[in-house]
């Protein structure tokens, strides 16, 4: 870890701990909150709902990076019920991108700037009143940036310590222990604010919600699972005693003698005379080797995605969208928020044939509700209705004009 020790970058998320503090009482140890350690000019310029189209629709693009993937999650399991991740999202779906920064520069060139051997960042946008995740544990130690909005947090104990990729509980049907969620077991209640950057070690279940605020945050994941003593030596060793592909005898390329009894003494031998002579110098090398390819093979991807030809333009709160004057939304289709509003009926009250920014969407709806009818009389369990649009992120306009361009509603 002594690259990172000398990053600028990471030192100013752990503040006020020094790197020194930080690897010696918290890394794998505990979870650890940071107040406002990522400053609001370096968060827009990171990643922000602005830039967020953009990346998604890269993410779709023909040519993609295979490592780099939108998963859409609705009631806590990923989903493939919507046509694009803006009807996903409009209808209250989370969405997930995997290595985004082999979709965007700034995240890209983030990672790289906290100089540790190897790092990946995935991006996850929930919606309001919504958890994209069950209680579940990683085999990687993470970094979560809060970007924008907010998220309640809580983070448990770990019932396996430090897991590899098989112990990870809440994953792949391994059911996390039910005393982990007692509140006696509970760790950590944070909520997270733009600005908040969180640590969460390999192994402690954790789970995040929101409420009336959605949320967009990044996660860089630091494989600490490959960088485990066991892995890295057992790498080593195996380069060691498999040699080089040279035509000469190698015992260790034989197969073990199933059609026979096992020569207990002589295997133990050789693999004592083996770790003896494990140049610990060359284990070294091979880890450094490993990571110096993941960071090439991710600068590889980047430029690829950069070069990407994207279905459909990318938009942003200032980009102008005219809505034509015939057309419809196929089925029946909600914004899924504390109050239920139709998206057909919001594309109706939209003022056909004239150039509207997509930031001002929401603003022409409710001047329109004014001239004309509500958008939409919620009954609620009282009995009483409401008339007003709920506090929405400028994300959800973004959505709503990506997805009625999507079905040729709007250029």
């Amino acid at each position: 870890m002594a690259g990172c020790l000398n990053s600028e970058l990471f030192c100013s998320l752990i503040s006020p701990h020094s790197p020194d503090v930080f690897f010696a009482e918290i890394f794998e140890q505990r979870p650890m909150y940071f107040k406002g350690n990522l400053p609001s000019a370096q968060r827009s310029h990171l990643l922000s709902w602005e830039y967020l189209d953009e990346v998604l629709l890269r993410c779709l693009s023909l040519g993609c990076p295979e490592s780099s993937e939108l998963v859409i999650y609705k009631n806590l399991a990923p989903c493939e019920d919507y046509t694009s991740p803006a009807e996903a999202y409009l209808q209250g779906a989370s969405l997930i991108i995997n290595n985004v920064d082999q979709l965007w520069r700034p995240v890209h060139t983030f990672c790289r700037a906290l100089k540790f051997p190897s790092v990946y960042a995935n991006c996850y946008v929930t919606p309001q009143f919504s958890q994209t995740a069950p209680p579940h544990a990683d085999d990687r130690d993470v970094l979560v940036l809060q970007l924008e909005g907010e998220k309640h947090w809580s983070i448990y104990s770990s019932p396996v310590y430090l897991p590899y990729p098989s112990e990870q509980v809440g994953k792949d049907h391994l059911e996390v222990p039910c005393e982990v969620l007692d509140s006696q077991n509970t760790r950590m209640l944070q909520t997270l604010r733009a600005g908040d950057v969180l640590y969460v070690p390999r192994g402690f279940v954790h789970e995040a919600k929101t409420s009336s605020l959605s949320s967009l945050h990044l996660t860089v994941a630091i494989p600490t699972f490959d960088w485990s003593k066991s892995k890295v030596m057992i790498d080593a060793l195996q380069d060691h005693i498999d040699g080089p592909a040279e035509a000469k005898k190698n015992p260790w390329r034989q197969s073990i003698p199933f059609y026979a009894p096992w020569n207990e003494v002589d295997l133990k031998a050789a693999l004592h005379q083996a770790v003896e002579e494990l140049d610990i110098s060359k284990a070294k090398k091979i880890f450094e080797a490993k990571n110096h390819m993941h960071n090439h093979r991710q600068a590889l991807a980047l430029q690829a995605a950069e070069s990407l030809r994207l279905p459909r333009r990318a938009l942003r709160s200032s980009s102008t969208v005219v809505w034509h004057q015939n057309g419809r939304l196929e089925g029946d289709l909600w914004l899924a928020s504390s109050e239920r509003i139709s998206l057909e009926y919001l594309l109706q009250t939209l003022e056909k044939g004239r150039p509207i920014e997509v930031g001002h969407i929401f603003g022409e709806a409710m001047r329109a509700k004014k001239r004309r009818a509500p958008l939409l009389e919620d009954q609620h369990d009282d009995g009483a209705t409401s008339h007003n649009l709920p506090m929405l992120c400028g994300f959800l306009q973004i959505c709503f004009a990506a997805l009625c361009i999507e079905n040729g509603l709007a250029t």
